[in-house]
């Protein structure tokens, strides 16, 4: 006892002697000291202080003698051994300390933990202090190995401590923290301790925070911003612990949520975990304690002084933030404040973009979560909800074209005529922001939307969507295109933007004309395939059944027949699911292209002058294919809509432009005789000659090319039937394939490509029609000419004559073109070649129906019907003068060869003599074409033989005959005495 005695008597005289003194550093002062330590209990705490005194000379030989980069907190040797105290003095102590505290008791370990903490805290404070980040803080301090040692014994004695102690270690960390603000060593033990520290420094600033609202927690949040990298959940433990702490109630937890708010305005790595928690526990529940405990915090002075300091607080939201402004929008109405506070933070956040400054919450916009919450929220019935998404997504898309584009393209197809809030929304988007240079377009987003329902259209199997959802996708676009352009031309919405809207349409009609290309390529399809499919039902029907003599089968193809789902055998129905796809998905295809159609007559893209010739050409083509589809809608009703709004894009598309209404005319015409003649009860002629089975070496064609070479190749064989079948058979049934009035909406389709207005030129233009005809009838190019020659000469044409023939017969509607023409006169004159052709065959079968003496005559028999049809045009066009123009209603009641006499004497020789030429014709342009019987005096050689023929059955023909002969003589007996009276009357006056 008393050699330790000596020791501490000894080391007394060293601490008095001052920190000056060289015995005081020598190492026979570490050396005694280090014994006390270990063997004198009661002389720890003066030994510690004398370390610490140690400590402080290393610390302050390091700071001098070291260069420091405050970036990156290295540091450098200066010239000197900064090293050589820390390695002389502080080793030999770390070492003896580290052993104690290994062999300690809790009530040791906490001395030297408090010790290291004091000196840590005090050093720090103490010496030349860089302004320098945390983690360059760090940095620098643990450079010295004195600091580093104490470090480590901290480290250690932490380890040590059990539960109990912890909480008195953290107690004193947080002791130390107040009194010297070391932050790095707060970041260096929150690494291993993060929930912990993260609480207490909350706790300590909370605390702050009531004694001044105004106070700025500047290294506090530096300290959690730090460990928030590597321990962000701690962090946000901490602070959803805290904030569920302050939603409850009482007025003692009333700061918790200003204060949460106001260190939120100081770190956006606070915030940020706030919106995520607020985000991740949000529901019903809350909201009313939130709505419940709003008033307490309004009431409170703190908070009402930090209030306007938080109304940009949302724009340094990096994640979530667009949720928590739709959410803040979704309450509005109901809190005044909330409202308040998302108008304070769209002004500031459209403030940044007209400034152009970037922000944190316009990348939130950006991401793709959020855009899909937005298109969400812009159609919903909240209209405070849906402005704000329609004013976020504007904000969004000053930065982010892309963003705008895909907007537009969304609303217009997920915008439903029964949630008209979207329509809404998608007004106020056309409509841009304000203010902005150089916001994007309209026409990118139009163009983006039409190639997407185009694309869903072509591929109707591709794809994650359903084929339903394309479907209405596509149909709500057409629509709500539709919708708008109505909208703006009513005035209803902001009319400046109607030439917006219109110009971009009209620029995205290649899209459009795409489109309607791809749906009305799908319709005609169902329709051919359709019809095909019921004329071999019909077909294979009639065979079955000729014993009961069902040869009146009819059909009729209407859009409901086109796409019906049950296929009715033996009166049964049997659903085919296949079937009924492909009927829903049409009937679908049958309002788009009815909307689109509708869009194109609503946006008038015909009258802009900015159509090309290919647009033109093909918009020419696909009106027409829409016309004929158009024909087999059922009911009556919805067909005539769809012909009228077709015959109003008709109208348009050819004013003014002569190609088009080529294209127009030859479209429908081509696909009348060609495509779809089944609609006006075209006979497949092919059919029928395969039904007959006849062998390919006796077609009259192969027969006639035997006799084309040599000297006498101008022979030809003709044949009145098949070879080895006899005359061909009728097929009656072509009566009935048909819709009843089909004619009519064809010829007012055909006349809405013409322009009325100029009487001169519109008749000029039905001539192109009689040309076409020529062109699709005629067989050649040869005797085209106007003039009707010999009635020999068709012995050389017989073989045309007799093809065109079979064409009327087969084409049914050519009567019709044909009846058009007449009425314009003088275009049936450019038909000449038809007539001629029609009126030879006609006259020479007459011929040989003289032939069978007893031959009943059939009025209505194929041949009598196409002579009075005949007559009848010619009578209609003014080729045949009167008594002649009554020949169609006579002709009946004469014999085969006395009506071939007629046609030979009366109709051929006159049109032989008086050649069907437009000069026939007067027009004055005010009034049609009209051709002055008064100056065309019929000759008595073309009409004596009708009247002698009339004369020999005065019976049949008597009041036929008074009006054909006697009333024009009496007439004109009548005018030349009134002539007479007239002129005596005129002399005797003078």
């Amino acid at each position: 006892m008393s050699h330790i005695l000596v020791k501490f008597s000894k080391f007394l005289d060293i601490l008095d002697a001052g920190e000056d003194a060289k015995i005081f550093v020598s190492d026979n002062a570490i050396r005694e000291s280090l014994f006390l330590l270990t063997e004198f209990q009661t002389c720890r705490t003066l030994t510690l202080k004398y370390f610490g005194v140690l400590a402080d000379k290393c610390i302050e030989n390091y700071v001098q003698n070291v260069i420091v980069d405050v970036r990156t907190g290295s540091v450098t040797n200066n010239g000197r051994d900064f090293d050589l105290l820390d390695q002389r003095y502080f080793i030999p102590i770390q070492a003896k300390l580290e052993t104690l505290i290994n062999n300690g008791t809790d009530e040791w370990h906490l001395e030297v933990l408090k010790w290291s903490l004091e000196l840590i805290g005090s050093l720090t404070k103490k010496h030349k202090n860089y302004e320098m980040t945390i983690g360059a803080k760090t940095n620098y301090w643990l450079s010295s190995t004195t600091m580093k040692g104490l470090m480590l014994l901290t480290t250690r004695c932490i380890c040590k401590l059990d539960s109990n102690n912890l909480e008195k270690a953290i107690v004193e960390i947080m002791s130390v923290f107040r009194r010297f603000q070391p932050d790095w060593l707060l970041v260096r033990i929150g690494n291993c301790f993060p929930h912990k520290i993260m609480s207490n420094i909350l706790e300590f600033c909370l605390k702050l925070f009531e004694h001044e609202v105004n106070v700025k927690f500047t290294v506090e949040v530096s300290i959690l911003d730090h460990l928030s990298f590597l321990h962000e959940n701690d962090l946000k433990n901490a602070l959803k612990k805290m904030l569920l702490r302050g939603l409850t109630e009482g007025p003692a937890n009333a700061s918790v949520v200003p204060f949460l708010l106001s260190l939120s305005n100081q770190s956006e790595i606070i915030l940020q975990s706030l919106v995520d928690i607020l985000y991740e526990i949000y529901d019903d529940k809350l909201l009313a304690t939130i709505a419940k405990n709003s008033l307490l915090w309004r009431n409170n002075k703190l908070f009402m002084d930090m209030q306007p300091s938080l109304h940009n607080v949302v724009l340094r939201i990096k994640n979530h933030g667009v949720q928590l402004l739709l959410k803040l929008a979704k309450i509005a109405s109901q809190f005044q404040w909330c409202y308040i506070f998302l108008e304070y933070s769209l002004i500031e956040l459209e403030q940044c973009v007209l400034n152009s400054k970037l922000c944190p919450l316009i990348n939130d916009l950006a991401s793709e979560e959020s855009k899909y919450l937005l298109w969400i929220s812009s159609t919903s019935s909240n209209r405070i909800e849906q402005q704000t998404a329609i004013r976020l997504l504007l904000i969004a898309s000053t930065q982010y074209n892309n963003h705008y584009y895909e907007t537009i393209s969304e609303l217009l197809r997920k915008s439903y005529d029964i949630k008209k809030s979207g329509l809404t929304a998608l007004i106020r988007l056309l409509n841009g922001h304000n203010g902005v240079q150089n916001f994007p377009k309209i026409k990118p987003g139009l163009d983006m939307v039409l190639q997407d329902v185009t694309t869903q259209e072509q591929f109707p199997n591709f794809g994650w969507h359903g084929r339903d959802m394309r479907i209405s996708e596509t149909l709500n676009v057409l629509k709500n295109l539709k919708t708008l352009l109505e909208l703006y031309k009513q005035n209803t919405v902001t009319p400046s933007k109607e030439t917006q809207l219109t110009a971009a349409l009209i620029k995205c009609l290649p899209k459009l004309l795409e489109l309607l290309e791809v749906i009305t390529e799908s319709l005609i399809h169902s329709m051919n395939k359709k019809a095909k499919e019921d004329l071999e039902n019909i077909n294979s029907y009639s065979d079955s059944s000729d014993s009961d003599d069902s040869d009146d089968v009819k059909l009729n193809f209407t859009s409901s027949e086109l796409f019906e789902t049950n296929s009715k055998i033996d009166g049964n129905s049997v659903e085919d699911s296949e079937k009924t796809d492909e009927a829903n998905a049409n009937f679908n295809r049958q309002e788009k292209a009815h909307v689109l159609v509708d869009l194109l007559n609503t946006v008038d893209v015909c009258g802009s002058s900015v159509l090309t010739t290919p647009e033109v050409l093909k918009l020419s083509s696909l009106l027409a294919k829409y016309f004929f589809f158009c024909l087999t809608e059922k009911p009556d009703t919805k067909r005539l809509f769809g012909i009228k709004r077709c015959c109003q894009l008709l109208q348009r598309l050819c004013k003014g432009r002569n190609a088009a209404r080529t294209a127009c005319v030859r479209e429908l015409i081509e696909g009348a005789l060609l495509h779809y003649g089944y609609l006006f009860g075209q006979i497949d002629e092919l059919k029928i000659v395969d039904e007959l089975k006849v062998p390919e070496n006796e077609f009259v064609f192969n027969q006639n090319t035997r006799f084309n070479h040599g000297p006498v190749s101008n022979r030809t064989a003709l044949h009145a039937g098949v070879i080895g079948h006899g005359l061909r058979t009728n097929n009656n049934k072509t009566n009935e394939t048909y819709c009843p009035g089909t004619e009519v909406l064809f010829l007012k389709a055909l006349n809405s490509c013409f322009d009325h207005s100029d009487i001169r030129n519109v008749y000029e233009c039905y001539s192109s029609i009689s040309l076409l005809l020529l062109e699709l009838v005629c067989p050649d190019i040869m005797y085209n000419g106007l003039p009707f020659p010999e009635e020999e000469f068709t012995k050389v044409t017989m073989e045309r004559d007799l093809f065109i023939k079979r064409a009327f017969s087969n084409s049914p509607v050519l009567w019709t073109i044909l009846g058009y023409l007449a009425l314009r006169r003088p275009a049936l004159c450019f038909a000449s070649v038809l007539l001629r052709a029609l009126c030879a065959t006609c006259l020479h079968q007459w011929r040989a129906k003289n032939v069978s003496k007893f031959q009943s005559l059939d009025p209505n028999e194929e041949l009598m019907d196409c002579t009075k049809k005949l007559l009848e045009i010619l009578a209609t066009g003014q080729l045949l003068p009167p008594p002649l123009s009554n020949l169609s209603t006579i002709i009946e009641h004469f014999e085969p060869l006395e009506i071939a006499l007629v046609l030979k004497e009366c109709v051929w020789n006159y049109l032989k003599d008086y050649v069907p030429t437009p000069t026939l014709f007067q027009c004055d342009g005010t009034a049609p074409p009209w051709r002055n019987p008064a100056l065309f005096k019929v000759q008595p050689q073309y009409v004596d033989p009708l009247r002698n023929l009339m004369q020999k059955k005065l019976t049949k023909f008597g009041s036929h005959y008074y009006q054909m002969f006697i009333m024009p003589e009496l007439h004109n007996s009548l005018e030349n005495i009134m002539l007479t009276e007239r002129e005596k009357n005129e002399g005797k006056k003078t």
